[in-house]
């Protein structure tokens, strides 16, 4: 079947002195429920176009904010906190969703995060999660060993990072560099880094009070997040939880397969309808 052909529109919204800019698309479709998708550290809305395109087919309506200091939602003066950047986002979602409506909550790396943090805070918006290598757990190794690769001294780092987070043989990785670089090294982006700790992870008593369903995606060959965040969640987790570890596949899948990203949502949301 292919793609419907929609249109993304652009929103911006003012919370707590932060721009929010998100995409949206509606379709005629409601096989399943509305989607928000989250991106993560680096990324923004618009990498999530070819998953949003694929679940179009599904679903009546997509959203992707972009996180403050990300994509088009503008650098803030000041320096920009982790929870900072979480409340903003949660404020922004909750005037978009419909209550009447929970929605399917797709996150990836840091947006996994996110995705876990807004379904512990307003359960009654979120119908399931769909995780993809999401951040979160606590970190066994000095954190700064990961952290520390989204800090760039050259176009050389950046390209390191993209060919991490996008595989091996991406030929983005050269023209994008150069843009990663100027981007990751802005002041608010380096202050959000520098306040990621231990401190903001999920204790398992946190975990423990998910109760929607939980799609697990993480590929066996993800190079950015270390596997035994995957093996803390899987300890942690409800045991509803499905956890899928495609072989192949690394720390951002939607780039390089959006259409069997979306069959694996679909797949398992028709199966928890409630």
């Amino acid at each position: 079947m292919p793609e419907p052909l929609i249109s993304l529109r652009p929103h911006f919204q003012l919370v707590d002195g932060l721009v929010i800019h998100s995409l949206s698309m509606s379709s005629a479709n409601t096989e399943l429920a509305p989607i928000v998708l989250l991106h993560g550290l680096g990324a923004s809305a618009h990498s999530y176009v070819p998953l949003m395109r694929a679940l179009a087919r599904y679903s009546p309506k997509l959203l992707a904010p972009d996180m403050p200091a990300h994509g088009l939602s503008p650098y803030p003066r000041k320096s920009l906190k982790l929870m900072q950047a979480y409340l903003a986002m949660a404020k922004a979602l909750r005037q978009k969703i419909d209550p009447g409506k929970p929605v399917i909550v797709v996150g990836n790396s840091l947006g996994g995060a996110f995705a876990i943090h807004f379904a512990l805070d307003f359960p009654e918006l979120v119908k399931g999660l769909f995780l993809i290598s999401p951040a979160g757990a606590p970190f066994v190794k000095p954190i700064s060993e990961t952290l520390d690769r989204f800090k760039p001294n050259n176009n050389k780092d950046s390209r390191q990072i993209i060919h991490e987070v996008m595989g091996p043989n991406t030929p983005l990785a050269k023209p994008l560099a150069p843009l990663l670089t100027v981007f990751l090294r802005q002041q608010a982006m380096q202050s959000l880094i520098d306040s990621i700790s231990n401190d903001d992870c999920f204790s398992p008593s946190e975990i423990a009070q998910l109760q929607c369903p939980i799609y697990m995606l993480w590929g066996q060959n993800d190079r950015v997040l270390p596997a035994d965040q995957c093996d803390y969640y899987e300890k942690h987790m409800s045991k509803d939880t499905i956890f899928d570890k495609p072989k192949d596949w690394g720390h951002c899948p939607q780039f390089i397969y959006p259409g069997d990203v979306a069959e694996k949502l679909r797949n398992f949301f028709t199966q928890n309808k409630r």
